[in-house]
């Protein structure tokens, strides 16, 4: 049903469910928020740690505190360490446990009433009710492979606010657990393989007029970052180097031009081609493209077309050059040879020398070449 926002008016009698409608409107307003803006996940915390147990065979597992957000949008806050329990273990996977396997660990939201007050002597009505919610947690020891079918739970209608649909809890992974071959010990515990909180966003503006897209929370010396904007304003890669300052890597300017401070790496795709030109002379051996490598050559992966163009200094009156010779062996060694002459001596005395080419070089990849 469409939300309704609670409205009170002078000497209006409030009873228990006007009240709580308020803080529900307000709830299923954040929940929504976090359910359609966000990616549910881990947003804090919730590592899972070990340390050696009393026996000092196998390990205590403890669950650390933090926050997660769910996908109906609730928060799940776990507010102290947790000692993740052995026997509830045993009871859900010990028939039969495989020992050096990673057992999820879930975490799910789940609400409790504490004791309602005790009533004053001589007050009316019935028996004390509680007047809180504890908006608590549960820890689901799963089944090998249940941390698989998490992306696939049900989200709730569109109106709803924090609440599972259907009635089923929503799970957020939280580590992994190994057990002996027994069931009854923690050998080994991984936080890996968890999903953290996100953001959906088609927009993402900075007020500064600079954008930081970095992979850690803090800006650590020697991670990548992604900076956009600035003055000038620009598209550039590169590694922190200090809490602000980081060492540009690769620029792509307003106008589209490309800096780079290393090389084109990789394989190639079919029917993708790489380019290079330069000048060379008699003698040397004409470059292949950058990320072209010689084993790609010669294994007939890339096939290569090469141009070259005899460079002569333009002729005078007093001197004439004439080229005799502009090739390239097997290995691409350029042979570049020219006569020199001079204006008085047309009928002889004519000198070869070396020359030089321009050349341009293409390098294709063969049509169902392996790379």
């Amino acid at each position: 049903m469409t939300p309704e926002r609670p409205a009170f008016f002078e000497g209006q009698i409030l009873a228990a469910a006007d009240l709580t409608s308020a803080i529900d409107y307000g709830r299923g307003q954040a929940a929504r928020h976090e359910r359609y803006l966000h990616d549910w996940g881990i947003a804090e915390g919730l590592e899972l740690t070990t340390a050696p147990d009393s026996s000092g065979q196998y390990v205590d597992v403890t669950l650390n505190p933090g926050v997660a957000i769910d996908g109906t949008g609730r928060e799940i806050i776990v507010p102290t360490s947790r000692l993740l329990s052995t026997a509830e273990f045993f009871i859900a996977n010990g028939a039969s446990p495989q020992a050096a396997t990673n057992y999820p660990i879930l975490l799910h939201g789940l609400d409790t009433n504490p004791p309602a007050a005790m009533l004053t002597t001589g007050a009316c009505g019935p028996g004390g009710q509680p007047a809180r919610t504890e908006e608590g947690f549960g820890l689901t020891y799963g089944a090998l492979g249940a941390e698989l079918s998490l992306d696939g739970q049900q989200v709730p209608d569109v109106t709803a606010g924090p609440v599972p649909a259907a009635g089923q809890l929503w799970e957020v992974l939280v580590g992994s657990v190994q057990c002996d071959a027994s069931g009854q010990h923690f050998t080994a515990a991984t936080s890996a393989g968890r999903r953290y909180a996100g953001v959906k966003a088609d927009t993402v503006s900075a007020r500064s007029g600079t954008l930081a897209l970095r992979s850690q929370p803090t800006a650590t010396p020697g991670q990548p970052v992604l900076m956009v904007g600035g003055d000038p304003p620009a598209l550039t890669f590169g590694l922190y180097q200090g809490a602000s300052s980081y060492l540009s890597l690769l620029t792509v300017s307003a106008q589209g031009d490309v800096t780079a401070s290393g090389s084109i790496k990789g394989q190639l795709a079919q029917g993708e081609t790489r380019v290079q030109s330069g000048t060379a002379t008699d003698g040397m051996i004409i470059p292949l493209p950058a990320g072209i490598t010689q084993d790609q050559v010669d294994r007939g992966a890339v096939i290569l077309h090469l141009f070259l163009t005899p460079h002569t200094p333009q002729s005078t009156p007093a001197t004439w050059y004439v080229p005799v010779d502009c090739s390239v062996d097997t290995s691409r060694r350029l042979s570049c040879q020219v006569l020199v002459g001079n204006s008085s001596s047309i009928s002889g005395g004519a000198q070869k020398q070396p020359g030089a080419a321009d050349y341009l070089i293409v390098a294709t990849v063969a049509s169902g070449a392996s790379q």
